[in-house]
């Protein structure tokens, strides 16, 4: 099973971005990037990895090793469980301003 440092360093290159280009648009640091890339840092904090996959446009469980699509599911199971990860990244991308105090 692949640790978070190589799933993050993995959807990188997929996306054809730099550790460089994903620590900006990530506002992360980019001494972090490359610690967590690395395996140096084997915890990040969840704001960290928050920030990683919003910026990589991935749900967080995707880093975080919880893809159980790759154990021996049943269809129907994994088909639930994309199309919910559809759905968490769809809301988070959503811009959704405070309702007003009445």
């Amino acid at each position: 099973m692949a640790t978070i440092s190589q799933n993050i360093k993995r959807i990188r290159a997929k996306q054809g971005l730099t550790q460089d280009g994903l620590a900006k648009k990530a506002n992360i640091k980019y001494s972090t990037l490359t610690k967590i890339e690395g395996g140096v840092v084997t915890k990040p904090s969840v704001q960290t990895i928050q920030k990683i996959a919003k910026s990589l446009g991935v749900p967080i469980e995707e880093l975080l090793l919880l893809l159980s699509l790759k154990k021996n599911l049943p269809p129907k199971i994994k088909s639930i469980k994309i199309q919910l990860w559809k759905i968490q990244k769809h809301i988070i991308s959503l811009d959704i301003s405070p309702l007003p105090e009445i």
